[in-house]
């Protein structure tokens, strides 16, 4: 249990030495309302101030416990209360959800058991239900329409690098992306240039943001090759910041202009960005084992006449 009293996990794969935390020990839940639904539920009332036809769609890369997107309808639920017209609106506000660990959807219902999800229950009752039974019926997908017809997860327990190519997804904008891997340590592949250059090609040009907790030059750098700009926004606990990337300035200006504490990336930072750390995760095929994405980066980096990143080494964020 984390220090705001919701639920975490920790993930070990089998004959491997690396563990992880699914989540920062200052709060899942806190992690998940600050960095991830408070960027996204404010911002879209403003962005679409009328309901618009057809469906808002977010992705969220490795659902996990799934606390990004509870967070999300969790303020989306109680923003209706204050916005009917959105109640009866013939369109969706649709999650796309990637996990390759299927052994998650056991503890979806006790997550959404928690006393921070009540405003939850009045407007979709049967979300607990659903979940558990068909995970149990279809453990390849979860699909299920909610009572007020506003909201619909789509979960997808597969490697997200599929995101990329499945035929499903190949027409689909997003108007939030939450990628909340595993650390660049640990799952080097879910942070390549090829992912998301998957990722520029599907998100919103104009509203579009990818969040992430990571501030890592690599993951920077990845995301600067792919065609995104970034800001710093405050990270959760004992991370100082996180980064949130969009396709547009004017994207990234309205969050400088809403958030507290948002701002450019520092001199040290860009930097930082230009020395061999920030040589990103390559994964040309986006089916290489993390040894492969690894052993790639370290022959670029050999190879390079960039400055070392040890230079930087403690004076920026490292994950």
């Amino acid at each position: 249990m984390t220090r705001d009293g919701s639920w975490s996990a920790v993930w070990k794969e089998s004959g491997s030495p690396h563990h992880e935390a699914l989540h920062n020990q200052a709060g899942a839940l806190t992690e998940a309302l600050q960095l991830y639904a408070s960027l996204t539920v404010p911002n879209l009332f403003q962005d679409y101030p009328s309901p618009p036809g057809g469906s808002i769609r977010i992705l969220d890369a490795c659902f996990g416990l799934g606390y990004n997107t509870w967070a999300t309808w969790k303020l989306l639920a109680e923003s209706l209360d204050q916005n009917p017209e959105f109640i009866s609106a013939p369109y969706l506000i649709q999650t796309l959800a990637y996990e390759q660990f299927s052994e998650w959807a056991a503890f979806y219902p006790q997550i959404l058991a928690l006393e921070s999800f009540s405003s939850l229950k009045p407007k979709i009752p049967p979300l607990e239900h659903n979940i558990y039974y068909q995970t149990l019926v279809s453990p390849l997908q979860i699909r299920f329409p909610i009572v007020t017809t506003s909201l619909q997860l789509d979960l997808y327990l597969k490697d997200l690098r599929n995101f990329v190519q499945d035929a499903h997804t190949s027409n689909l904008t997003f108007y939030r992306i939450f990628h909340d891997a595993f650390s660049p340590s640990v799952c080097p592949e879910l942070w390549s240039v090829e992912l998301f250059e998957g990722y520029a090609r599907h998100l919103d040009p104009k509203f579009g943001l990818l969040i992430t907790y990571s501030t890592a030059a690599a993951v920077r750098g990845a995301l600067q090759e792919a065609g995104f700009k970034m800001i710093r926004i405050p990270g959760v606990g004992q991370k100082k910041d996180a980064t949130v990337a969009a396709l547009s300035q004017q994207a990234l200006e309205r969050v400088l202009a809403s958030t507290p504490g948002a701002s450019p990336l520092t001199l040290e930072e860009e930097a930082y960005l230009n020395s061999k750390a920030g040589i990103p995760y390559r994964d040309p095929a986006l089916r290489d084992s993390s040894e492969s994405v690894i052993s790639r980066r370290q022959a670029e980096q050999a190879g390079s006449d960039r400055r070392s990143g040890k230079f930087f080494r403690g004076k920026t964020a490292q994950r």
